[in-house]
């Protein structure tokens, strides 16, 4: 949920609650794996496009402006990104979830993970109206198809354990295939 302006951001206990499942369970499987794949929760914009492409995402003392990810960056060997998991939680159906798709700027379709909990994201709720979570879901789970690929975005839309970690895995063992 988005804070009221003027004032400080928060959290939500239930949007905490869904990202520490989604960050608990990416960890699990991530695990089953073995030690060739580990995950960082933040990298610098230096990291993602180089200090020379860098222009702007400078903090105050000078240093690389920092993005995070509650499920984080999968590496490969401690070096190559080779994915990231984000989870978004929705309590209305207003919002600016699309900001998960931002990864999208330095990462193809398929090596984007991303969950959804909360009534924002309910089915009944979407149907209803034209809601900022359905455009979200609708290009999350089908954008690809405009790009002409085989695969796109994992996605996890309202799913229990079992089903989270099914798709997770599945969406996993696809990104090991093409990039490892």
């Amino acid at each position: 949920m988005t804070a009221p302006k003027n004032t400080e951001s928060f959290t939500t206990e239930e949007s905490k609650d869904g990202e520490a499942n989604h960050t608990k369970w990416v960890k699990e499987i991530i695990s089953e794996y073995g030690s060739d794949f580990s995950i960082d929760y933040s990298m610098t914009i230096d990291d993602i496009v180089g200090a020379e492409f860098n222009e702007y995402a400078y903090l105050k003392n000078g240093k690389s402006s920092v993005i995070e990810s509650d499920g984080g960056f999968i590496k490969y060997k401690n070096k190559k990104v080779i994915g990231v998991c984000e989870h978004k939680y929705q309590k209305a159906i207003e919002n600016a979830c699309q900001r998960g798709l931002y990864y999208l700027g330095f990462l193809y379709d398929y090596q984007l993970f991303l969950s959804t909990s909360g009534a924002g994201f309910s089915e009944e709720t979407m149907r209803s109206c034209s809601t900022a979570t359905a455009r979200f879901l609708a290009i999350a789970k089908f954008g690809y198809k405009h790009k002409g690929l085989e695969r796109g975005i994992g996605v996890s839309h309202n799913e229990n354990e079992e089903e989270f970690k099914k798709t997770f895995r599945d969406w996993f063992e696809y990104l090991i295939s093409k990039v490892v």
